[in-house]
Order: structure tokens, then C-alpha cells, then sequence
């Protein structure tokens, strides 16, 4: 067995002289007598490796190596070690021809031990004459593995301490498959001698990588995973068995040291209440020590450093936050985290042994037939007092030992303790308790909660679950509360701060900074429950009812006087359960149908559009073969519906329409193909819409086949297609409005390119803004994408490079503003140091497609945020994105983005490759060269506008505006500058092709897009 040093390491090698086949050879040190066989063993201890840490020994024990029979405690043999570390005359007779023995060393650096298994019971082959030397080595390992195999037999200490034997009942091989198991390894007879057995790694995760060699880029780049085999508490101390791995291979990580362990119990729901967590480790464990620490006056904050009792080595206990620990509730001598032993079996597997006695806190009664969770946590590759020198970043040279967020593990399993059964359904599945809402749903819209939430070591919410809990110290953040109050945010009905802060129940109250609740906006309708609530117990929101899961969001609720009054929980599902009166399902319908919320409010009626061709001839007659499905308003399969000859839906109002874009080289627009649309020749460059309602003046609409298609005919006067234009593309965007009930009935829209032109390319996936969106309605609900989107998003046709804000031409004086534009905006636009009065101060904007979506979602990430104003004629709205937080891991690009298939579409590749010679430039400002004055601005607006692509309009070339529509500081700017990009200067001064940023920042680059932008 391989030593691998932890702390303290010291090895007792033993030259041991064993008869083969029952004979004592004339020049071995052990025979055969009346009572047993009788060994003499000498080796040396090797202290150059010991920590130098210090115990009290007794009188005859210094220096001293005694042999146990660890059936009942007798010492079979001692001898000292001399001043050079050597021993010699260690004479001990065996009991039995299967003995489990127990070697204890007592040096200056502390207390060592190994439990070695002897096994002569069956004899070697017959002619061996020969015996051969065993070494056996005891380190702070094997001290570990005699301290585990200990704790699994039910042992109170460890094996060859006074009056500690094995338990009644247990035999050799219970004590012999537990070292096995724990790493450690049998003495027994092979053919040619004897040797030290046991299955100490997998041959599956071998070879393991030794988590010492991992560099930088390992960290930042493996993927790592994990897995708890088995749980166990025998005695007082839990233990986990559980493995590390390299993903990509499967093979083990070896030489971890540090984990986080955590365990917590299940109270079963009662009388309508949910069930609960309570975590054994949360409220504080009294240790058999005195602690070595100093604490302010009021004892309620660590002062000075936690040290460990200095009596045991092995044990190291770890503070779990210096503020908080109150000590008026908690004795002096106790800590929230205590520390834990690890085995490393050096294939990946690991045992850790909980130093906590979870049977002795008060505060968490032990129920050893409660379903128990334990979690283990991964996020480093240092090891506890040790120096030692880890990867350094070649960016910075900082030293880095952590591994990235995004790669961070947190396992848990559960399991009851009174068995050792493992949670699962009738088939052996492994099952998860309370499992509501998956740690998928999360990352789904925040990536991964690791990253960008607080505690990046818990990257796993069922994890989260068993700290934020009701019983939490700190009288914060009990989980149903905190998520539901954090995600409703400003569509609270009661502004709330923080959590309470002087709540009695609560060990330790804290100030009320955590969360500023109200804050947030939810990206989508609040009432989509099962958007979070994926879990195999998902149905718990609509099934189970009570005040706390309800009234976290509904914070208006008086339940003491509710209809009835309602004192507990065991009445809510009479009103709210599925099928009742008030049933909650119902009462959290949304507007429209979703992937995850399908159903919708009575008699609603929903649509789904299919284009399936779109052609255009010569004369530039556009023939479109459409059908619009319905589900009848009775959440039936989608079927076609049957139009009035003028375009409409009898029981509706309105309708969809027709979208035409395309992109065609132009005055101070010139090329031969384009990678954009830029609607050349129409105002704003802004595509022409043709209503179904209106297509009989606009060409002509057929009648339905019989899969219910129509093919419709658009002139091309009214789609604004003309010769030379490229990428033609439609879109079937807007609504119908229903009578009764009297509703907007907005629909996904979709896109499809004409038959034979090329389709511009995919950038972004719209099904993931579908992931925080669930359906994102623009102006309103007339374009809208979300998970049921396939292909191009509709945002494209008209967010074009082209089109800037153009709030400049707002018709307004210096006496008279905007009257269309809301108080709360006015107030806005003012405090953010623009004239009310004055349009032509007014921020303008690009409002391209990439670089507004990016400026919106960088929010206020950037030090100057996104800000324009829009003139919509009937409202003119005053847009910032200085609120805005975005959820998930602003760099991770492929949050938007589709992933990385090298198929040309991906954010890593073909964008990045080289500066596409077909991008158009973003247009920032657009002017024909008039300078605006308050008596101009309306009309010379609308002219320039109309004449776009302007030789004066303000442009930024299309790679940097990729880039400084996130990266917005000066040095940033700066940079780009000085690789060829041009931000916000004369159209006819803008020559994209000196752009030289892929030299570095292409996919080949010593600083590509990708690698700059990993988490």
C-alpha cells in the first residue's frame, strides 16, 4: 500500500519471519510453540516527515511501538526506538491463526496506528521453504483508516486504545472487509510467501490523476464529477464513501484533501406544513476539548483563530464563519463545523469521517430512522496546513489552488441511518427527498449557481436545501421564503427589505443586508410555477398548499383573517388543492400557453403559425403557403383553422401579418452580399408589414388544402422586395384578439427565407432566451420568441445595422415636453443629466440586433449603461438598462449563442474566425449632416432617417461593436482602437477590413473569445 502523507507520516517497517508449511526454518525469528506462532519484528520509525507536532506521553511510553489482539486488548508485545528511529525485539505470540492486529507507535509527533488483519489459516503450497519480508507502514493514513474501521464497527475510540475491542459479535472478516474497504490490506500466505492483500483501488478509475499535478488550465478546464457510494452512521460519527473523477475520462482524482461535509435530517411534513430540513451541524456540537480562540465582549464574533484539541492530531476542526458563532447560545468549546478525517485510496475513492457526534446536539435531536442527507462539496486542491505550491496563472502569476466555479462538485445521498438504506423507488433508482426543483431549473436562466450566487462552493440545490432551512441559525434565508421573495422581487404586493431581524426563534439574528428583496424583476409572468418546480416532486406547489409556500409571494395575505382564519396549514388544500374552488393550478394559469406552464385561463384560445414556403418571381410577387393552428380553447391538439375570406377568424379581432426584410447594396452601402439585413431604400430601414386583414388590397389569399395550408400572394409595391434584393426573408408575426373572453392571443412568431436565396445565419438560439424568458413578447406581443422557436428569431428582420433610436426627433420645445412619455421616465431622463426640454439631447443609440441585446443584458455591468430614447409616435419611451442585473454568468456567451457545433454558427467559431468582409457596420447616430435645433429636430430627423445609409451617420465597424457593446471602459476602447476598430465615427470614414482583432482574439489566438470568456 502506498503512503501518502496527509500530516504526519511515520513508516514501521517490519522484517517479519513466518514457518511456511508449519516448519521453523534454523535461522528465522519466529516458531511454532505449544500457544501459537511466535514473531519477533524489527524495522525503525522514520520521523524526518512528522509535522513536529507535540503530545504528552506517559512514563514507558516515549519512543515506543506495542502490538495489540484487538479481540481483547491485550498487548502481545512492546519495544522501544532508539535515538537513530530503530527497533529491534518486538516478540509477540499470535492467538489464533486469523488475528486482527493492532500496531500503536507513540512518538514526539504524535499517536500512530495501524489495524493490520493476519490471516495463516490457510498455508502456502507445499515445498515453499522460504519466508520474505513484509513492510507495514504506518502513517497518519493508516491512523485514518484505524480511526474509520473503528467508527464502523460502533466503537466509541479506536482500536489499541484502553478498554476499546471488538464488539460483541463481530468477527474477523466483519473487521478485515472493513479495512479492506477503508484502503488498508490483509497479511496473508500467497504461493511463495506471504503478502499484503486487499482490494485497496478500482481498476476502473485507474490510472488516477494525482490532484497535485493538475495545472491552471486543469482547474479552469476539466470537468470533474462525483458520486457518494455509500453513508453510514454506526456510532456518533458520519461516514461517506465517495469517489472524484476526470468526466471526460472516468478515471479517479487521486490526493484531494479538503471537502466540504454536510448532513442534515428530514422532519415529515405534518398537518398540511411541509416537510423540513434540520441540520445537525448548523446550531453548534460540544467538543471533548477546550478551544483555543478569543471572542469579542459581547461573545458573539471570533476574534482569534480555532485551534484543535492538542491531545489528537487527527482531528482538525474548521471554523464555518468567524461572525455568527454565538457564544451566549453556545457554550465555549463548541463550533458550528467541526473537522473530519480523510481516506484517500489513491484511485479517486475517498472516506471521510465526520468528527461531529451528531447524537449530541440538543438543538437537532439524532433520529436515526429519519431520512438522512449528506453532502460532500469539492472546490479546492489544497490541502489543510500545508504549504505546498500550487498552479500559478499565467495571466497574472497569482497562485491559484481553487478549482473554477463552474466546475465545482456538490453531491449529496440519502439515506436512513438506523439501515443503511439507500433513498430509492421500487426499482433500486436512487430517489432524492424534498427533490422540488432541480438544480437544472436554476442554471436553466442563472447558468450555473455556482458562478454567480453567493457560497460557490454549493453548486447543487439540493444541497442548498439543508442550510436554508427554518431551523437556520442566523434567522435568514429559510429557502421557500428567500427564492420565492428574491425571484417575485418588484411584483411583491408588500415591499419587503430583508428578512426579520430580531426574529426569537433564531439562534443568531443578523443584520438585514442580506437581500434587498424588491430589487429583481422575474424575466418572465410570476405565475409559471413550474419553470423552477421540475423535480420529481414538482407537483408539491400545486398539491400541497400552505401559508408559508403561498404566502411568500401572495405577502398580502392576513391568514389570521382568511376565510375562515386560518391558525395552520391542514385546511389550505380544502380551498386551493386540484379540482377546489380556489384551485391553485387555475389561479396560476398564464396568459399563454408555454412549454412550461400549457394550460391557460377558460375558453382562451391559442395559436401556433406554420410557414412553410415562401417563393418571389420575377416581378418580385411574393406567393407564401401558411396555415395558423388552433387548440379550439380547450387545450386540445393544435389543429388548422379555417379563415374568413377577407383574412380574419370569425371570434377575433385583427390578426397576423406578413414581414418582409432583405438586404441590398445601396448608396454608402455597397457590396455583393451582405451577412445582414439592412432594408434598403424604406425609412429607419425598417421592414413593410401586410396584415392578412388587408391582403386582398395587397394581392390575394386562396383557399385551405386539405392539410389546411393557404397560399397567399403579396405585391411587391406592398412588401417593399425589389430587384436586387438579397436574403429576402418572411416573417408571420402579430395576433388575433378574442371577443370572449376579451383577450390578445400573442403567438410565437416565425421565419422563413425565400426558396433559393441564402438564409442568414443563425447566431443565437432563441430557444435559450426561452430558458429565462419562457416567451419573450416584443412590442407588445406582436414579435415573440421563445422555447418553441426553431430557427432565426423574428428580432433579426427589423433590428437591423441600420436602425438607431430616434428619440432626437421628438416633437417637443423648450416649454412643452414630451407629453407621451410618463412621469416616472421624465424623472429618469432628467436625473440622468439629459434636458427634458430638449430632444436633440436626447441619448441615441444603436439599436442593431447584437450590440442592444448585449448593451441590455451587460446592464449595469457596464460603467456607462445602455441608454436611449424612442420615438414611437403614439409614446415616446425613455429606455435605461442601468437596473439591470443579468441572472446568469454575463461572459458565458453561449447563454444566447448557439453551442458550439464548428458548424459556422457558433460564437466560437465562424464569428471569430476572421471579420466577415459582407458585416455592415453598426449604425450609432443617424444624421444627413443637419445640425439639430429645437425648430429642425423633428423634420431634419425624419429626413435623415429616410435617407439612410447616410455619409454622416456615426458608425462603429462590426467586430469591436460586438466587443464594446459589453467592454465599455475607455482602456477597452482604447485597445480596440489601436487593432483597427472605429467606434462612432462617418460612415464614409469607417473601413471595417483594418479590424486586426482575430490575430488574438480569434479562435486560434493566444487570447481567443472563448478562452477569454470561460468561467
Amino acid at each position: 500500500m502506498s503512503v501518502r502523507n496527509v500530516w504526519y507520516m511515520l513508516a514501521l517497517v517490519a522484517l517479519t519471519m513466518l514457518p511456511l508449511a508449519g516448519c521453523s526454518g534454523s535461522t528465522s525469528t519466529a516458531q511454532t510453540t505449544g500457544k501459537g506462532v511466535q514473531l519477533t519484528v524489527g524495522g525503525n520509525v522514520d520521523t524526518s516527515k512528522a509535522s513536529g507536532k507535540t503530545v504528552t506521553l506517559a512514563a514507558g511510553d516515549a519512543n515506543s511501538v506495542t502490538v495489540y489482539d484487538a479481540q481483547n486488548g491485550t498487548a502481545l508485545g512492546t519495544t522501544a526506538i532508539d535515538t537513530n528511529g530503530k527497533f529491534s525485539g518486538l516478540t509477540f505470540t499470535l492467538p489464533s491463526a486469523k488475528t486482527i492486529l493492532v500496531f500503536k507507535a507513540i512518538v514526539p509527533q504524535g499517536v500512530f496506528r495501524s489495524i493490520v488483519p493476519l490471516d495463516l489459516s490457510v498455508p502456502p503450497a507445499a515445498g515453499i521453504t522460504a519466508s520474505n519480508a513484509i513492510n507495514i507502514a504506518i502513517s497518519q493514513e493508516s491512523t485514518n483508516i484505524a480511526t474509520t474501521v473503528s467508527a464502523m464497527l460502533g466503537l466509541t475510540g479506536v482500536l489499541g486504545d484502553t478498554g476499546v475491542t471488538l464488539p460483541t459479535g463481530k468477527t474477523y472478516a466483519d473487521v478485515a472487509q472493513q479495512v479492506v474497504d477503508n484502503g488498508g490490506q490483509v497479511l496473508a500466505y500467497n504461493t511463495t510467501g506471504l503478502e499484503l492483500k486487499g482490494s485497496v483501488a478500482s481498476a476502473s478509475l485507474l490510472p488516477a490523476r494525482d490532484a497535485s499535478t493538475l495545472s491552471f488550465a486543469d482547474l479552469n478546464n476539466m470537468k470533474f464529477d462525483a458520486k457518494i457510494i455509500s453513508a453510514f452512521i454506526p456510532g456518533k460519527n458520519p461516514i461517506v464513501n465517495f469517489q472524484v473523477t476526470d468526466k471526460a475520462t472516468g478515471k479517479g482524482i487521486s490526493g484531494l484533501k479538503t471537502f466540504g461535509l454536510h448532513i442534515a435530517k428530514l422532519v415529515p411534513e405534518t398537518n398540511g406544513s411541509s416537510s423540513y430540513w434540520v441540520n445537525y451541524l448548523d446550531r453548534g456540537i460540544t467538543l471533548p476539548a477546550p478551544l483555543a480562540f478569543a471572542t469579542t465582549a459581547d461573545k458573539k464574533q471570533v476574534t482569534g483563530t480555532i485551534g484543535k484539541p492538542v491531545a489528537d492530531p487527527g482531528k482538525t476542526l474548521v471554523a464555518s464563519n468567524a461572525v455568527g458563532i454565538d457564544f451566549t447560545k453556545n457554550p465555549i468549546g463548541s463550533v458550528l463545523i467541526p473537522g473530519y478525517t480523510v481516506i484517500d485510496k489513491g484511485d479517486g475513492s475517498y472516506t471521510a469521517t465526520f468528527y461531529s457526534d451528531v447524537t449530541s446536539n440538543t438543538n437537532a435531536p439524532y433520529d436515526a430512522s429519519a431520512t438522512t442527507r449528506i453532502g460532500v462539496t469539492v472546490t479546492t486542491v489544497a490541502a489543510p496546513g500545508v504549504t505546498a505550491t500550487f498552479p500559478t496563472d499565467p495571466a497574472t502569476g497569482s497562485v491559484n489552488a481553487n478549482i473554477a466555479a463552474n466546475n465545482r462538485l456538490a453531491v449529496v445521498y440519502d439515506f436512513v441511518p438506523a439501515t443503511g438504506a439507500m433513498l430509492s423507488d421500487s426499482t433500486g433508482k436512487q430517489l432524492f427527498a424534498r427533490n422540488l426543483v432541480p438544480t437544472e431549473a436554476c442554471n436553466g436562466c442563472h447558468t450555473n449557481i455556482a458562478s454567480i450566487l453567493g457560497h460557490t462552493a454549493r453548486p447543487n440545490l439540493l444541497l442548498c436545501d439543508i442550510c436554508h432551512t427554518n431551523s437556520n441559525t442566523s434567522g435568514e434565508a429559510e429557502m421557500v421564503t428567500f427564492i420565492h421573495r428574491i425571484h417575485a422581487g418588484k411584483n411583491l404586493p408588500v415591499a419587503v427589505v430583508a428578512e426579520n431581524v430580531a426574529n426569537p426563534t433564531k439562534l443568531v439574528p443578523r443584520p438585514a443586508v442580506l437581500v434587498p428583496y424588491g430589487t429583481f424583476a422575474f424575466p418572465q409572468d410570476m405565475r409559471n410555477c413550474t419553470v423552477c418546480h421540475q423535480g420529481t416532486e414538482a407537483a408539491a406547489w400545486k398539491t400541497k398548499p400552505s401559508k408559508k409556500n403561498c404566502g411568500s409571494c401572495h405577502n398580502n395575505v392576513d391568514f389570521a383573517t382568511h376565510q375562515g382564519g386560518q391558525t395552520d396549514d391542514k385546511n389550505c388544500a380544502a380551498c386551493h388543492g386540484e379540482g377546489k374552488m380556489k384551485d391553485t393550478v387555475a389561479n396560476h394559469a398564464t396568459d399563454y400557453s408555454t412549454p412550461n406552464n400549457p394550460q391557460t385561463p377558460a375558453g382562451l384560445v391559442n395559436f401556433k403559425y406554420d410557414l412553410k414556403t415562401v417563393a418571389v418571381d420575377a416581378s418580385n410577387v411574393a406567393t407564401i403557403t401558411f396555415r395558423i393552428l388552433s387548440d379550439g380553447g380547450t387545450g386540445a391538439a393544435m389543429a388548422p383553422v379555417t379563415l374568413t375570406a377577407a383574412g380574419g377568424l370569425t371570434g377575433f379581432t385583427g390578426g397576423p401579418s406578413f414581414l418582409f426584410a432583405y438586404s441590398k447594396t445601396a448608396t454608402n452601402q455597397s457590396f455583393s452580399s451582405s451577412a445582414d439585413y439592412n432594408n434598403a431604400g424604406l425609412k429607419a430601414a425598417q421592414p413593410k408589414s401586410v396584415a392578412l386583414t388587408a391582403i386582398a388590397t395587397a394581392g390575394t389569399l386562396g383557399t385551405p388544402d386539405a392539410n389546411g395550408y393557404y397560399t397567399a400572394t403579396v405585391s411587391a409595391a406592398a412588401s417593399g422586395l425589389t430587384t436586387g434584393a438579397k436574403m429576402r426573408t418572411v416573417a408571420l408575426q402579430g395576433y388575433f384578439t378574442q371577443v370572449s373572453p376579451a383577450s390578445g392571443r400573442h403567438t410565437i412568431s416565425v421565419v422563413k427565407t425565400v426558396t433559393g436565396d441564402t438564409a442568414r445565419r443563425v447566431v443565437i438560439d432563441a430557444g435559450k432566451c426561452g430558458a429565462c424568458h419562457e416567451v419573450f413578447e416584443g412590442h407588445g406581443g406582436n414579435r415573440n420568441i421563445g422555447k418553441d422557436t426553431v430557427g432565426e428569431a423574428v428580432c433579426t428582420l427589423c433590428h437591423v445595422p441600420n436602425l438607431s433610436s430616434s428619440g432626437k426627433g421628438t416633437n417637443a420645445s423648450a416649454t412643452t415636453f414630451p407629453a407621451s412619455m410618463t412621469a416616472t421616465e421624465q424623472a429618469l431622463l432628467t436625473a440622468d443629466g439629459f434636458t427634458l426640454l430638449d430632444p436633440t439631447t436626447y441619448p441615441e443609440e444603436t439599436n442593431n440586433f447584437k450590440d442592444m441585446i448585449h448593451g441590455i443584458h451587460a446592464g449595469s455591468s457596464r460603467t456607462t449603461p445602455l441608454k436611449f430614447v424612442r420615438d414611437r409616435g403614439s409614446v415616446v419611451l425613455y429606455f435605461s438598462a442601468a437596473s439591470f442585473k443579468f441572472p446568469a454568468v454575463l461572459k458565458n456567451c453561449e447563454a444566447c449563442h448557439v453551442g458550439d457545433t464548428g458548424s459556422g454558427n457558433s460564437f466560437k467559431y465562424a464569428a471569430y474566425k476572421s471579420v466577415p468582409s459582407n458585416a455592415q457596420v453598426t449604425t450609432d447616430l443617424t444624421s444627413d449632416g443637419t445640425v439639430l435645433t429645437l425648430t429642425n429636430n423633428v423634420t431634419a430627423v425624419s429626413a435623415a432617417r429616410t435617407s439612410l445609409p447616410n455619409a454622416q451617420d456615426l458608425v462603429t465597424t462590426p467586430f469591436t461593436a460586438s466587443c464594446v457593446s459589453c467592454h465599455d471602459l475607455a482602456t477597452s476602447k482604447m485597445h480596440m482602437k489601436q487593432n483597427g476598430g472605429q467606434i462612432k465615427v462617418l460612415r464614409s470614414a469607417a473601413v471595417p477590413a483594418n479590424e486586426a482583432c482575430v490575430t488574438c482574439h480569434g479562435v486560434t489566438g493566444t487570447a481567443s473569445i472563448y478562452i477569454s470568456h470561460r468561467f
